[in-house]
């Protein structure tokens, strides 16, 4: 509940389009979100969600955002302590996918089918995966749930075995946001950097965890899809000829959305990009 999902989500969703996640750059490419826990309902719904927060389109991810909701099916990865043959056939799957950064499983008590307590066979799971990630050449970051005797640490953390946190690359731990607090995200262990390194985030209105005391995007958002920046570029070219665009379908000549279907553009695409700047 204090949005595990979304966050990996959110950021699939940035390295799709190319975009920035919490305030840090990303290497674009393609973005593979596996989810055992929920319906297709329910990633779609935060998927609409996160492209009206961020200004992308379906269109814009296409052929390099990838959800797979499989939350009435068996998809162990890991049983009887080696990889399953689901496993081998779903990195076969993944191998063919061009530019692959990113693969996110959705959670880890759902495709580990073994004895969590064992620190053996956690690690063996664990080093299975990295060795997974290294032959892709992209991050997998595997969801799991904290112990209900967690203390922020990195030896307590998650339920089941400490080999949840000492096998893998880093871990990172999400703790809600409440009335008085944010949300932080905590990097507890890392193998490349120094741990400790802490990010606070809050629940927009729209659904989505945005930065602590981060700049409104909005405007910065404006021309980041081509039709947005065709817009802005006619609206501006208007402006210096003193016949400005307009709003008011009454206005043939100068109806921004005619105007912009004389250019090339389809006019209910460049209409909805007007009413987007208009409640801007």
């Amino acid at each position: 509940g204090s949005g595990k999902s979304q966050l990996c989500q959110q950021a699939a969703t940035a390295i799709a389009a190319s975009l920035p996640f919490m305030g840090l750059p990303t290497i674009g490419g393609a973005a593979v979100l596996i989810s055992a826990e929920d319906s297709d309902k329910v990633p779609h719904s935060r998927q609409r969600r996160l492209n009206d927060t961020l200004g992308v389109t379906m269109r814009d991810l296409a052929g390099r955002l990838f959800i797979r909701c499989l939350a009435d099916t068996d998809i162990f990865l890991f049983s009887d302590g080696k990889p399953t043959s689901l496993a081998n056939d779903l990195e076969t799957q993944l191998a063919t996918i061009a530019g692959l950064r990113l693969v996110v499983i959705d959670s880890a008590a759902l495709v580990f089918d073994d004895e969590e307590i064992s620190r053996r066979r956690v690690g063996a799971f664990l080093r299975d995966l990295n060795r997974r990630a290294a032959r892709l050449s992209c991050a997998i970051v595997l969801i799991t749930h904290t112990s209900k005797g967690s203390d922020g640490s990195a030896a307590k953390a998650f339920s089941g075995s400490t080999a949840w946190v000492w096998h893998a690359r880093s871990a990172l731990l999400l703790t809600a946001q409440t009335n008085d607090e944010p949300a932080v995200l905590t990097l507890i262990k890392a193998n490349y950097t120094k741990a400790g390194i802490k990010t606070e985030m809050r629940w927009s209105d729209s659904g989505v965890l945005e930065l602590v005391g981060a700049p409104d995007e909005t405007l910065a958002r404006m021309g980041r899809r081509p039709v947005e920046r065709a817009v802005l570029d006619h609206v501006a070219k208007a402006w210096s000829r003193e016949s400005p665009l307009s709003t008011a379908p009454s206005v043939k000549d100068r109806y921004l959305p005619s105007y912009m279907a004389r250019h090339g553009f389809r006019a209910a695409d460049a209409e909805k990009v007007m009413q987007t700047f208009i409640d801007t």
